[in-house]
């Protein structure tokens, strides 16, 4: 059970407070299925993450996943698309705070933006021993606000169009309600630290997959109660209008008061996100700079014991994409970089077993035809969709992320290689 409600807490975080009005764009009426359409995606790459946390339960994370299976470049690849993935969805989540935080200062959302991304790398820099029963209490209120909207939304069902999507009906809803389903999809990010808990759970074999599953099974749940809530009360024109939509529901409901104590519920959840992806974007820069995929200064510790240079590098590669100010955009450039992962992820677990099929797996994704798994290749498929139906210029750049990648992965190379020369 412990491991169901982790999982619940890594994954319900700022996605549905900062994204649910750009989904709403999309999909219009239905938006509450691009949740579920989403969680549906990401269930079948879950399977395969499982399958690879049984094999290797004391490494965890793509970045030592793929050391098994790719070489050095492409791992170091995989490493760079997670650290610029979490990098992004920091400067996308501290433009949610700043939408937010406007309910109460009419300030530029890129200042406000800077101040909380500032705010939380000096936390993160500070010491998560220091911070954690912070992040406890803040990951508390992020449930506690959607569960308030929930609530507060029952007495309005019915009165919102729940089955119609943006441009009438057919094509143009479906293509809207998937396009909305791959923005969303940043809601689910994270879903993936679950398998990394095989090492400190009992009966991994059994107790993974489940638990992967009820996390994200009820995370959807959650985050489709909340969107058929504010759809019923705001309808779906004005979520799709609205730059503060839980804010909005609250205040239209209840009244300006409570408006204002969703604002903080709003404001504490993106804090706590923005200070959650800084410290794995940061370790995951001093994991590759220990290894030396990355300029060993990135491995330097502070007094405090913490990555401090890398928590400042994570910072500022941040800080230019909230200058940027396209919070959309920028939340599709994170799912691109994560979606790269899924792919990678899928991958690995088919090279494996036909590699490998003999190795022991406490977990198994099930189904195989001919010894080639069906949910891995699904996943993968599937996964292309979604890359597909993000906007283009949010691929542009996420392919220019994995550009600069292989630039930096080739310099490396070679000064390595004129290191053995020498």
């Amino acid at each position: 059970m412990h491991v169901v409600a982790s999982g619940v807490g890594i994954i319900v975080g700022a996605g549905i407070y900062v994204l649910l009005a750009p989904a709403a764009e999309n999909a219009g009426g239905l938006v509450w299925l691009s949740f579920l359409i989403s969680a549906f995606v990401c269930a079948f790459t879950a399977m395969s993450y499982a399958e690879l946390a049984s094999m290797f339960p004391r490494t965890g994370g793509e970045y030592e996943y793929s050391s098994h299976v790719f070489g050095r470049r492409v791992t170091f690849m995989i490493g760079w698309g997670m650290a610029a993935g979490l990098v992004i969805a920091g400067a996308t989540v501290s433009l949610g705070f700043a939408r937010y935080a406007r309910y109460f200062w009419d300030v530029d959302d890129r200042w406000l933006g800077l101040a909380v991304l500032g705010l939380s790398s000096l936390l993160v820099v500070w010491g998560s021993d220091r911070w954690s029963k912070l992040v406890v209490l803040l990951s508390a209120a992020q449930v506690a606000g959607l569960l308030f909207v929930v609530v507060i939304g029952i007495g309005h069902l019915g009165d919102g169009e729940l089955f119609s999507g943006r441009g009438g009906s057919g094509w143009n809803s479906f293509s809207g309600l998937m396009s909305a389903a791959a923005l969303v999809f940043f809601a689910y990010i994270g879903f993936d630290e679950v398998a990394t808990l095989s090492e400190e759970t009992k009966d991994p074999t059994r107790i993974t997959p489940r638990a992967l599953l009820w996390s994200l099974g009820i995370s959807a749940v959650l985050y489709v109660l909340v969107s058929i809530a504010a759809v019923n009360v705001l309808g779906a024109e004005g979520l799709a209008e609205s730059t503060q939509p839980l804010t909005d529901v609250a205040a239209d409901v209840v009244g300006g008061r409570a408006g204002s104590v969703m604002a903080v519920f709003a404001m504490l959840t993106t804090a706590n996100t923005v200070i959650l992806v800084l410290t794995a974007a940061s370790r995951m820069i001093f994991a590759m700079s220990r290894a030396g995929d990355l300029p060993k200064v990135g491995s330097r510790l502070s007094r405090d014991g913490t990555p401090a240079l890398a928590v400042v590098v994570s910072a500022v590669i941040a800080a230019t994409f909230v200058l940027w100010g396209d919070l959309k955009l920028i939340a599709s450039a994170t799912d691109f970089a994560i979606y790269a992962i899924f792919l990678s992820v899928n991958v690995m677990v088919v090279v494996l077993r036909r590699r490998e099929p003999e190795r022991m797996r406490h977990f198994r994704s099930p189904w195989s035809v001919r010894d080639w798994p069906v949910l891995p290749i699904l996943g993968f498929a599937i996964t292309v969709w979604m890359i597909v139906l993000l906007e283009f210029e949010a691929i542009v750049v996420g392919v220019g992320l994995f550009a600069v990648g292989v630039v930096v992965a080739t310099l490396r190379e070679s000064r390595s290689g004129a290191s053995v020369s020498a």
